[in-house]
């Protein structure tokens, strides 16, 4: 079943084509194959398919709008490679071109072939460096109107990290959200290296090589390194009505995550994340009746830190401890003037050396707490001592959740 909102579009560019008639035929694409041909009882409502060709041997890529049993209604090419976005309400197509790996273009058009709107990659590098967000180094996959006559498209962007995703340096290639006005130009943008977690690689490990060594196609360009992780290969957006946020599909991390646009004034958070090991905001306030909790003991850092600050109740405490996550994160200071949070860093190294009477007070306290029974660690797993290694691998393989307790 076609989404409403697409169907209708398909329905106008249909229509639309019918009026420019067969003359608008205007390039040969390639010949499809109906494996199998619409029967009576096939539903037939959805009567036209919007297709994007890539230029697999030969010289130009094509948009073709084709019936069921794929005879052209309309085609339009053009030099170079041209990766087909949507259909637009009105009789549009949004698509993403390029001739060169340095050379990508977004674009509006319509059906007589006429650009109604674009953005190159020059000149979006141009306006986010006015701007002092990261640069990009193409556009893929995603062209979305918004209802306020603005446009959202995804790009690449890549960063080099020491010894995260990898040892040494290590080429990560992320995406970057970019909000453009009825005139085109950015006015939002989010960067997913400022909100996801970095330290967390690409599910099954997809790289990504140059550009040259696989002919323009897959996830290049790419310009720091021989090889990058393609850590999140999003592919599609889509407005959420209710909220005015964006939900963005992220590939190659098994995720759906909805981010703060809020029409054009979020500061881009994670509202939500849905998926293979996602996000636990949501779990939190379900639990607490939508309240939150009134301490964080946080010893991961990165992105969860950000999570464990909107977890907390009003007048709330978080308490970091570490980074294992990967690294520190950015505190949020409006999170904490909102909400009244104290964050506090808890290093037992340092509270012995600089005040050794208070270290030794809070010891005793933990005992008898413990000995109360008011404290109880969760112990989830409980080895003899001469599985020490064994212990070990659980708490590497990350099947401890809690303590990992050695019995003599």
């Amino acid at each position: 079943m076609m989404h409403p909102k697409t169907l209708a579009a398909l329905l106008t560019l249909a229509a639309a084509a019918i009026q420019l008639a067969a003359a608008q035929v205007r390039c040969k694409t390639p010949a499809p194959k109906v494996a199998l041909a619409p029967t009576k009882r096939a539903d037939t409502g959805d009567s036209q398919m919007l297709t994007g060709f890539f230029p697999y041997g030969q010289q130009k890529g094509c948009l073709a709008l084709t019936g069921l049993k794929g005879a052209p209604s309309w085609s339009y090419c053009r030099p170079g490679y041209m990766f087909l976005t949507r259909p637009v309400a009105g009789g549009d197509i949004y698509f993403i071109s390029n001739t060169t790996s340095t050379d990508y273009t977004a674009q509006e058009m319509n059906l007589a072939g006429d650009i109604l709107n674009s953005i190159t990659e020059a000149s979006a590098n141009s306006q986010l460096a006015t701007l002092g967000q990261q640069s990009i180094i193409d556009f893929n996959h995603e062209a979305l109107p918004l209802p306020n006559g603005y446009t959202a498209l995804i790009a690449h962007n890549e960063r080099l990290y020491t010894n995260v995703q990898g040892p040494g340096t290590v080429d990560i290639l992320g995406d970057e959200v970019l909000v453009l006005d009825a005139n085109w130009n950015i006015v939002w943008t989010w960067n997913a290296f400022d909100f996801l977690p970095v330290s967390r690689p690409a599910v099954l490990g997809e790289t990504c090589k140059p550009c040259p060594q696989i002919d323009l196609i897959g996830c290049c360009p790419i310009t720091l390194a021989a090889q990058a992780n393609d850590w999140l290969h999003s592919n599609a957006l889509s407005y959420d009505s209710t909220d005015g946020n964006l939900v963005i599909s992220i590939r190659n991390q098994d995720w759906i995550v909805k981010i703060a646009y809020e029409n054009g004034t979020g500061d881009g958070h994670l509202v939500w994340t849905l998926g293979y090991q996602g996000g636990f905001i949501d779990r939190v306030k379900e639990l607490t009746g939508g309240r939150g909790v009134d301490i964080v003991y946080d010893p991961i850092g990165a992105q969860v830190t950000d999570e464990s600050l909107r977890c907390l109740a009003w007048s709330g405490r978080l308490l970091i401890l570490g980074f294992l996550g990967g690294g520190p994160t950015n505190i949020r200071s409006n999170y904490l003037l909102i909400k009244g949070i104290d964050t506090i860093g808890v290093r037992i190294g340092g509270l012995n050396e600089a005040n050794p009477e208070l270290a030794i007070a809070n010891m005793k306290a933990l005992i008898e707490l413990a000995a109360q029974g008011k404290l109880r660690p969760r112990i989830s797993h409980r080895f003899p001592l001469a599985q020490a290694a064994e212990a070990m691998q659980a708490v590497i393989d990350r099947k401890v959740i809690g303590k990992a307790v050695l019995i003599g």
